[in-house]
């Protein structure tokens, strides 16, 4: 469903078609570097060996770079020397930085990546430097996508100030980022990318580089569907700097099957204002982006209780639209499993009496004292007619037509008592039926999902919420119970924003805000992370 996640009543009923580079500091020992004895997937089978770290001599004719304390050589030998059991036995010492490195390096020799850095070497290279050679180029680039590898560009670059320069020259160079964004080794362009892309200040470039590594468009310019559909309700803004590194750390989060459903990233009032839409059948997403480190106050929240209070918005933001591309078609969030959560019940507009009881039954005093039962049934008329006609804004703007209930009620029932009512005393009957109190506050425009009215009269006291989830389309009950753990009010809005606020809150904390019900479930359905088969960022 095309969603909008706002502070102020939606006005959207579109449907589906229509809504770190932080760089590990070093201390000079190996433990120091983050993975240092987790070998790439892009390097699995490429001949990764464990220390000592030998390896074949390498087939190119390019010498292999030489990080400092590293000396190539091949230590096979015909004719073993016999290894001394006293020795054999001994605790192995921690590799020092530069093997780590080594050993990455010596496994790349062999991969399709060393081959491919000759052909980015000669293509950058009269790009950035006329001095800087094709093969001397390239071996900073291997070295820039092992560091990517070990999440440790700051070692490689105090090492080498040229390899830094060349970072910093890449993400001022247009055509240098054009180049890197399409090559065609997917494990070289990620890396390049991600050691770049935090010494990227311009935009456009920005751009580029964003769509190399996710295939993700932040822009509607090469989608005219998207650009026009846009047109109609919003004004286009472009991206911040700041805004797109953002992002850039979000989605680096993500499993990758996630982010590869994402096409494009649109954003309007991208200082101010926050919410988002997303259109699941396009893979788009439109966000209205705020400060970078604001966080959520109560904005979609009532508790600071709940888990979603203090969060950054933008991140959960984001995540919440990317949620909506993920559920297309109610994936998710139809299945019986998901729904028994919160013990959520949907009503088709067909099913208005269904609802007009569920809210009956569930009112402590549906009717005024001493109500006749021509009266009871005229308040039910007045009911119905709020569901036929809708409320345009609250229930001050709906004026019953009393003289239509009357007749309305008169073809309804066969046994009325109302002929002698005056339209005085029938409105006064109707201002204290709480029932009719309880169907105007929960059409969708009066937000009944929010704190204000789930703190007054929109609770049902035994133990069910109802309201209409968008203007003019279903209605859904829940249990009032399910709001003990809840992550904000705006995920009782529809069973479909209560998945998407899951999923917010689970890859903003790394589940660690998630009831262990609800965690089970999301992990049962494996969208806490791709399957290990799955290619990794």
């Amino acid at each position: 469903m095309g969603d909008i996640k706002t502070g102020a009543p939606s006005t959207d009923t579109q449907n589906s078609n229509a809504g770190r580079y932080a760089v590990s500091p070093i201390s000079g020992n190996a433990s120091s570097i983050h993975g240092a004895y987790h070998q790439p997937s892009s390097m699995v089978g490429s001949g990764v060996l464990a220390p000592p770290y030998v390896c074949d001599e390498p087939q190119s004719k390019d010498p292999p770079p030489q990080p400092p304390g590293f000396t190539y050589s091949n230590s096979q030998s015909k004719d073993p020397k016999p290894k001394d059991p006293a020795k054999a036995n001994a605790p192995k010492a921690k590799p020092t930085d530069a093997e780590v490195i080594a050993g990455m390096l010596q496994g790349i020799l062999k991969s399709k990546i060393w081959a491919d850095t000759k052909a980015l070497g000669q293509t950058l290279s009269p790009i950035l430097s006329a001095q800087l050679q094709p093969v001397i180029l390239r071996q900073k680039l291997l070295m820039g996508c092992v560091s990517r590898e070990i999440d440790n560009l700051t070692y490689l670059t105090t090492c080498d100030a040229e390899l830094y320069q060349l970072m910093k020259a890449m993400a001022k160079d247009t055509a240098a980022m054009q180049a890197i964004a399409s090559n065609a080794n997917e494990s070289m362009r990620r890396a390049l990318i991600d050691v770049v892309y935090p010494q990227i200040e311009d935009i456009n470039i920005a751009e580029i580089a964003f769509h190399g590594r996710f295939g993700i468009r932040l822009s509607s310019a090469n989608y005219p569907v998207v650009q026009q559909y846009l047109s109609q309700l919003v004004t286009e803004e472009s991206w911040t700097i700041e805004a797109a590194r953002q992002l850039y750390d979000i989605m680096l989060k993500l499993p990758p099957s996630h982010v590869a459903q994402i096409k494009v990233i649109t954003t309007s009032n991208p200082i101010n204002g926050s919410g988002g839409r997303a259109w699941p059948g396009n893979g788009h997403i439109h966000l209205r982006y705020v400060g970078k480190n604001d966080v959520e106050t109560g904005l979609y929240t009532s508790s600071k209780n709940d888990k979603m209070r203090g969060l950054n918005l933008n991140e959960t933001t984001t995540l919440h639209e990317m949620a909506h591309v993920l559920d297309i078609g109610e994936k998710y969030s139809r299945t019986p499993a998901f729904r028994g959560l919160s013990g959520w019940k949907e009503y088709s507009r067909a099913d208005m009496w269904k609802i007009l009881d569920t809210i009956i039954e569930n009112s402590p005093k549906p009717y005024p004292a001493n109500a006749k039962t021509g009266e009871k049934e005229f308040v039910d008329m007045a009911m119905m007619q709020t569901f036929r006609l809708g409320v345009k804004k609250d229930k001050a703007d709906f004026v019953p037509n009393t003289v239509d209930i009357v007749a309305e009620t008169k073809r309804h029932f066969s046994h009325t008592d109302i002929d002698a009512q005056s339209n005085t005393r029938l409105r006064n009957k109707l201002e204290r039926a709480d029932a009719y109190h309880r169907c105007l506050n929960a059409h969708a425009l009066a937000m009944p999902w929010s704190r204000q009215q789930a703190r007054s009269g929109y609770k049902v006291t035994k133990g069910v919420h109802i309201h209409e989830g968008y203007e003019g389309k279903s209605w859904y009950s829940y249990n009032h119970s399910a709001r003990a753990s809840k992550y904000s009010d705006y995920q009782f809005r529809t069973p479909g924003e209560e998945f998407a606020e899951l999923y917010a809150v689970y890859h903003a904390t790394d589940g660690k805000k998630v009831d262990p019900a609800r965690r089970a479930w999301f992990e049962q359905q494996g969208l806490h992370k791709d399957p290990k088969t799955s290619k990794t960022p």
